[in-house]
């Protein structure tokens, strides 16, 4: 399930994938990935539409910034999920 929140806001049902626009500073991205795990959620992605990246954080992998591909694949998925971020961020 992925959910758009806005700044400041952190839903509260574990498991799900939470974008945000516009990422925060990076002490703010450490924050939002603490509070996130501590609510059950297995990863964050924050997306920083002005760089054309997407930081993604999980309980093993703090802040890996992609700028190309992002491919993700939960225990749950046989097939990954993969998303061009040129596309993404094609007209912003």
């Amino acid at each position: 399930m992925v959910e758009w929140i806005s700044p400041g806001r952190l839903a509260r049902r574990p498991g799900t994938l939470q974008p945000r626009l516009p990422a925060p500073k990076t002490t703010a991205v450490h924050t939002a990935g603490r509070r996130c795990g501590a609510l059950g959620v297995r990863e964050v992605w924050l997306v920083d539409r002005l760089e054309r990246a997407i930081l993604v954080s999980t309980p093993s992998e703090k802040d890996r910034r992609v700028t190309d591909r992002l491919r993700w694949q939960p225990p749950e998925m046989e097939q990954p999920f993969e998303l061009a971020l040129e596309r993404l961020f094609h007209g912003l």
